[in-house]
Formats: C-alpha cells, sequence, structure tokens
C-alpha cells in the first residue's frame, strides 16, 4: 500500500479508518497517534500494575526501572 505520509505507524489501522470513510488526512492523524494513545493509557496504571502487565507479556529485567522506561517497553513490546 502505498502512502503519503512516513509517519503513519500502523498500516492496518489507516487502511481499515480508510475503507470505513475517513479521510486520508485524519486516518494518518489517528494512526500517527497511535503510540501517544498507548502512553496516554499507560500512564494511568500503577508502577505494579505495569509491573503485571509486563510479567503477562514476558517481559523481564524490570529491576531499576522508572514508571517511564516501563511504559516504553510495554510500547516498544506491542509493535
Amino acid at each position: 500500500m502505498k502512502k503519503k505520509n512516513k509517519g503513519i505507524q500502523d498500516d492496518e489501522q489507516y487502511a481499515i479508518l480508510k475503507r470505513n470513510g475517513m479521510s486520508e488526512e485524519k486516518a494518518s492523524e489517528v494512526s500517527e497517534n497511535k503510540e501517544q494513545v498507548q502512553r496516554n493509557v499507560y500512564h494511568d496504571y500503577t508502577y505494579k500494575e505495569l509491573i503485571v502487565v509486563c510479567r503477562q507479556r514476558g517481559i523481564t529485567l524490570l529491576e531499576k526501572k522508572n514508571k517511564e522506561d516501563i511504559i516504553d517497553l510495554i510500547i516498544k513490546n506491542d509493535q
């Protein structure tokens, strides 16, 4: 699929939005903001809840990691 905007992070989401009638500009914007949306969702989690999410996904080596570092690990694991 050819994309105008190289910032699109989720090609599948972009294609679905376009098929459902969303404008190219808006679909691109939504696809680009996926990581920020995830970051905002995880920001509301407590440190202990984030550790549980990591364990469920098999993410290890969490010692000495702060909340933001753990959120980064979860998001990278999701991609």
